[in-house]
């Protein structure tokens, strides 16, 4: 690096950026530069990790030998247009790497960026980030993919910040983030339902820090023997008149509900295995 080049940038300060800057303060990595059109957000940051803050997105990619650029997905494309342009005049960026942490894109929208030499990657952290707690990646994964020279640094990145890698190359993309929407979204809108219920049941704040724990020790089963032997329940051990009493219950109380009950049970139910040979 030269003298004011650093190891790495960030474009955003929102969530994402926070906490991936915040991990990469705790692993005391040389401070880094940051930039964001929130500038107050970007200022309380640097201020926090003793970053720099950037005048430019196209200054913190000139500068870092790793940019992420951690903005909305819808930014992506612009933005790396917008860099591409700003920094069409300067010498060839071949040793520097630029990846996004959008889940549901891949490299597509940073193309621009690899006519100026750039090695483009993606860095998504499959993790729920409901705010900038650094714990929030504590014991995930980092779904990595990139060009050849950019991959190891952005090992280097997942390491740094002590997360797992998960390789991915080729995905169907919208399939792979509507799964991690199923396994780290909808569980949390599902317990607002559960306490919604409980609360309807006459239960309080006893019955719903009781199914705070529910959730929490179910979590834990579907991590110690998978999803398949961690089911318990009604359902599992083919209980059709409680699971009536339920359906019941919820019409009752909110048909929606009811309807939901029952779709979740259809859509996690296991189609037979196919015994033809046919497929399809």
């Amino acid at each position: 690096m030269t003298e004011t080049e650093v190891g790495y940038g960030i474009v955003g300060a929102g969530r994402v950026a926070q906490v991936i800057a915040r991990r990469l303060g705790r692993s005391r990595v040389p401070a880094g530069v940051i930039f964001s059109r929130t500038p107050a957000g970007a200022e309380a940051l640097a201020s926090e990790l003793g970053w720099a803050v950037a005048a430019s997105s196209a200054e913190v990619l000139s500068g870092s030998q790793l940019t992420l650029l951690a903005v909305p997905d819808s930014e992506l494309r612009p933005l790396s247009q917008e860099l591409a342009q700003a920094l069409e005049s300067d010498s060839p960026l071949s040793k520097r790497v630029v990846a996004h942490c959008a889940g549901i894109q891949g490299l597509g929208p940073l193309a621009p960026l690899r006519e100026l030499g750039c090695s483009l990657g993606v860095f998504h952290p499959l993790a729920p980030v409901p705010d900038g707690d650094p714990s929030c990646l504590d014991q995930t994964f980092i779904s990595i993919e990139g060009d050849p020279l950019a991959r190891p640094a952005l090992f280097d990145l997942a390491r740094l910040i002590d997360c797992r890698v998960l390789e991915v190359e080729a995905l169907d993309r919208p399939l792979y983030h509507a799964a991690a929407v199923f396994a780290g979204v909808l569980p949390v809108l599902l317990e607002r339902v559960a306490e919604r219920l409980g609360i309807a049941a006459g239960g309080g704040d006893t019955l719903a820090q009781g199914l705070r724990a529910l959730h929490s020790a179910s979590a834990r089963n579907v991590q110690r023997l998978g999803p398949e032997l961690g089911l318990s329940g009604p359902q599992q051990r083919q209980d059709g008149a409680t699971v009536s009493a339920h359906l019941e219950a919820l019409n009752r109380f909110d048909p929606v509900l009811a309807a939901l009950y029952t779709s979740i049970q259809e859509a996690a139910r296991q189609s037979p295995a196919d015994r033809t040979g046919k497929g399809g």
